[in-house]
């Protein structure tokens, strides 16, 4: 794994910078590897979006 990846497990960047980082390095970068961390950031994506939802949800919920 490169750090780009063990960054984005391990939570400690955000997507927006993997992405920058990632296409800072693209031509070093096989296509299978930059799919990859595509693939991570679009997960991490998900899974933040779907936190905030869940977030706004339990404030919603507790102010009624």
């Amino acid at each position: 794994m490169c750090i780009i990846c063990i960054d984005l497990v391990r939570g400690k960047i955000r997507t927006k910078d993997a992405l920058s980082n990632a296409l800072e390095r693209i031509e070093e970068l096989d296509d299978k590897h930059l799919q990859r961390i595509l693939n991570l950031i679009n997960m991490k994506q998900l899974k933040e979006k779907q936190e905030q939802a869940d977030e706004k949800e339990a404030s919603i919920l507790s102010t009624t």
